[in-house]
């Protein structure tokens, strides 16, 4: 394999960056903190002993990560390395804050030690990864697999970066360059959901329908290109609203084809971490979008910020076009590879049992070899079947009649629409409560978006190991247990009397909130495998459909409660009937599972 075919390969570009990464951001420091101590510190003399503490850092950790790395794929597999390089640079941007608000030196260099432990986390996976790849090179279907979910993250980073680009900037640019009034904000946020409304209930009709899933992926691609081309021209108010419709769709066929294909190739077992990592991208951009485009704005104005977009688009298009393949056609791969597996596996047992008899163990063929052969055909005869057969239709209607769907889908709705009423009322009653500042309104968005990028990788390992054990109807009972602690996080923020109370309630919120989602958007995907259905993207446009009519329809009920009955009574009312709601609906399908269970045993 020549080195441009190598260079197009997920794992080597990831290891690569890895590393560029790590290297680069420690030559920057080897550069920089001699400079600080002096200019801010006023060590002179201290130098040699702070990179003394550097390698001494690296000497005692080395052998510590690299244990770390092999006892998680002795235990897993070798996707764990990527997992411990993303680790690694989440947490190098913790290092680099932590050295950044350093006063003392002392915190300085506990900062230091800390990105030693960080460049390693990223290095030694990232080398041992590359043994990885040539090793599995043609023979790994579930390494492709990986490649999905890779491009899956990256597109959730970058779908929600051009998403929040604008949010910190449609008011000014409505209010104050259009000079339209704040009624028509409203109209704005509903183009973006009028348009992922219409997506969400085409797309996965129609890729389902083709069994395609790259074309939707390379035209919401193509729409966030288009969508920048109208925002940079755009000088009336029409063609905001046509801008936010554009991006509305886009987002739409993007998220849903995202979810889709992450769920076309991995099992139960592995779903819900794949899904907790994809969360965890969406919220890296939640964060980073609003800061980005304030930013672009600011110096740039609105032409900063549509330029950024369409540069985003372009950069998805180009991924989408060079990495991504058709997940269906790995998903077909990798059940051809399970029935080839089988067949081995029958073989095996096939030749034991001739062996045995003429071994003269036996003079007749025991019932045991009967069974054996039995066995080895009918497991071959239902895995060729199953994988061979044509995948049964379901269309949109008939998917929301069943309870496997019907509750994820309301549980949906339940957590995005409770997390939309925060994010509409939180800044008023930040306001009015405690009279703060937009700026410090906008760091308790980012002290939970902290809080949830640390917590959802646990949320989602936790979620696989729990369906692993006790079986995929798990799923439904961890979405009721989310449920109820988001109401319960809900009493803590509607009577909070401080600050930090507040935001500690939102960040159990935020983290039950995700309880709910992980294993929602993962049942999807149990129920399309289990009923051999080709209604994959169907079923998750449904959730993108629940997130357009929750954020629709909630955030100005929230509204009118608030300024009527306050802040209380509004939480506490509508936490208490949605989280009821979310418990019912996703509850119904475990219940009636454990009637028929006990009628079928009378």
């Amino acid at each position: 394999m020549s080195i441009p075919r190598l260079l197009l390969r997920p794992p080597v570009i990831i290891s690569t960056l890895a590393i560029m990464a790590s290297l680069g951001v420690q030559g920057m420091l080897e550069g920089l903190v001699p400079l600080h101590l002096i200019d801010k510190l006023n060590r002179l003399n201290d130098n040699g002993i702070s990179f003394v503490i550097l390698g001494l850092a690296f000497t005692v950790l080395v052998p510590i990560v690299g244990k770390v790395n092999d006892t998680l794929i002795s235990r897993w597999d070798e996707r764990m390395r990527y997992c411990l390089m993303l680790f690694g640079s989440l947490a190098m941007i913790l290092a680099m804050v932590l050295m950044a608000l350093a006063k003392t030196y002392a915190v300085l260099m506990v900062g230091f030690a800390f990105f030693a432990l960080t460049n390693l986390c990223m290095c030694i996976p990232a080398q041992s990864a590359y043994g990885d790849f040539i090793n599995s090179v043609g023979t790994d279907s579930m390494a492709r697999g990986y490649s999905i979910a890779i491009c899956a993250w990256a597109a959730a980073l970058v779908n929600r970066l051009i998403y929040t680009l604008t949010i910190a900037s449609i008011p000014d640019l409505l209010q104050k360059t259009m000079g339209v009034s704040r009624a028509s904000n409203g109209m704005v946020t509903a183009a973006f959901g009028v348009g992922g409304l219409v997506a969400g209930s085409l797309t996965g009709y129609i890729s389902d329908r083709t069994q395609n899933r790259l074309i939707p992926q390379i035209t919401a691609s193509v729409l966030y290109v288009v969508s920048g081309l109208i925002l940079f021209f755009a000088t009336r108010f029409y063609q905001i609203v046509m801008f936010r419709l554009v991006l509305g769709v886009a987002s739409s066929v993007a998220d849903t084809m995202l979810f889709t294909t992450v769920a076309d190739v991995y099992p139960a077992n592995l779903l819900g971490f794949k899904m907790a990592v994809i969360f965890v991208f969406d919220n890296v951009g939640n964060m980073l979008g609003p800061l980005l485009g304030g930013q672009a704005y600011e110096h740039m104005g609105v032409n900063g910020i549509a330029t950024i977009a369409m540069a985003l688009g372009a950069f998805e298009l180009i991924m989408v076009l060079v990495f991504v393949r058709n997940s269906l056609d790995i998903r077909r791969a990798l059940a051809d590879s399970q029935v080839t597996q089988a067949g081995v596996i029958a073989d095996k047992v096939d030749s034991s049992t001739i062996v045995s008899s003429r071994s003269g163990l036996s003079a007749q063929p025991s019932a045991e070899s009967d069974i054996s052969i039995i066995s080895k055909t009918e497991l071959n005869d239902d895995l060729v079947e199953s994988t061979h057969s044509k995948p049964q239709r379901m269309h949109l209607w008939r998917l929301m009649l069943q309870l496997q769907v019907v509750g994820p889908t309301v549980s949906i709705f339940v957590a995005t629409g409770m997390q939309t009423i925060i994010e509409t009322i939180l800044p008023l009653r930040l306001f009015d409560k405690f009279g703060y500042s937009p700026a410090t309104i906008g760091i308790a968005f980012l002290i939970v978006g902290g809080v949830l990028i640390l917590a959802m990788p646990a949320v989602g390992f936790i979620n696989d190991r729990v369906v692993s054990r006790h079986g995929e109807h798990m799923r439904y009972y961890t979405i009721a247990a989310g449920a109820l602690c988001v109401f319960l996080s809900q009493i803590i923020m509607s009577l909070a009397r401080s600050y930090a109370v507040l935001i500690f309630g939102y960040s159990v919120f935020a983290v039950s909130a995700m309880v709910v989602i992980v294993p929602a958007q993962s049942a999807f995907g149990d129920f399309i495998n289990s009923s051999e259905s080709s209604a994959m993207a169907q079923c998750y446009s449904l959730a993108w459909i629940a997130e357009g009519l929750a954020n629709i329809s909630l955030p100005p009920i929230a509204s009118g409660m608030y300024a009527t009955v306050g802040f209380l009574t509004m939480l506490m009312s509508m936490s208490a009937v949605l989280c009821t709601a979310c418990a019912l609906a996703v509850l119904a399908f475990p219940v009636r599972r454990i009637w028929l269970l006990r009628r079928a045993h009378q």
